[in-house]
């Protein structure tokens, strides 16, 4: 069902005290009182909710009509932070804005995850992020700043905007299928560990580039198209065709050849110069 059910749901801390926490679902945004309780409107299959007290929180799902759910809203402790396997951690914008500060190495055990959204996370000097198994560091436009970040078999680095993602520190990757990260500036050096092979869309490093036996680093620009179609009508209502392209690098520079088709077989080249940034074609 998509009816949306009013569900009582307690909110803590760590220890267990009840916080005043933000509660965004389903568009709506509200804030549990003084005891840690909030109603929320909630689907009985699941809806996902975001949990943060002071920039720091939350994503969990929970169920309309189920009693007794409670949501614990992690604070950065002191010293070493382990984010545990099954929790989704938050970091937001603080209210004064100034950076989340972590006082000692973060780990992100494997089923875990940390999104940082416009923010900025900093550890000490000889700080280490240990990202284990498939778990995930994300962020947009936003920073975080460690003496060195170890990346896990199959875990993610990246960005899903287009403000990014900076990482400041050397990262180290193990990884035994081909991993992707997109949007992502490494200020630092990069080692890629016997075998991994890492695609690196719309992101650049700054530093050195280390790949031992087996391993690839392919370092990907993105190329908008914009693909007009003269407007026939087409069989079924008159819809625009679909037209699949491939774009394939020349062995020059900066230079790329593409051919788009579709299904009935209709096909049409084009040369670019990748510097553009952009192409256009008119379909006949």
């Amino acid at each position: 069902s998509d009816f949306l059910e009013e569900t009582p749901v307690t909110f803590t801390d760590l220890t267990g005290s009840p916080i005043e926490a933000s509660i965004t679902v389903h568009g709506f945004t509200l804030q549990s009182n003084s005891n840690g309780a909030a109603t929320l409107p909630l689907k009985s299959q699941g809806s996902v909710v975001d949990v943060s007290l002071g920039g720091a929180g939350v994503r969990v799902t929970l169920y309309g009509a189920t009693m007794g759910q409670s949501v614990q809203v992690p604070v950065i402790p002191q010293g070493d932070w382990t984010i545990t396997s099954g929790q989704f951690v938050y970091l937001g914008a603080r209210p004064d804005g100034s950076p989340h500060i972590i006082d000692g190495d973060l780990t992100l055990e494997t089923g875990s995850g940390l999104q940082l959204v416009h923010t900025a996370v900093i550890l000490p000097n000889d700080g280490t992020v240990n990202v284990q198994g498939n778990a995930q560091l994300l962020g947009d436009g936003s920073t975080m700043t460690a003496q060195s970040f170890t990346m896990g078999f199959d875990s993610a680095l990246s960005s899903g905007s287009a403000d990014g993602f900076t990482v400041n520190g050397n990262v180290s990757w193990a990884c035994q299928t081909l991993r992707t990260s997109e949007r992502v500036d490494i200020n630092g050096n990069l080692v890629l560990q016997p075998g991994c092979e890492f695609d690196l869309v719309a992101g650049s490093v700054s530093g050195s580039v280390t790949a031992l036996t087996g391993a690839e680093l392919n370092i990907l620009s993105e190329l908008n198209i914009r693909v007009l179609d003269q407007g026939d009508p087409v069989e079924g209502g008159g819809d625009l065709r679909r037209w699949r392209c491939s774009i394939h690098r020349r062995a020059r520079p900066f230079e790329y050849n593409s051919n788009c088709s579709t299904s009935d077989g209709q096909q049409r080249d084009h040369w670019g110069h990748q510097e553009h940034q952009s192409a256009n074609w008119l379909l006949h």
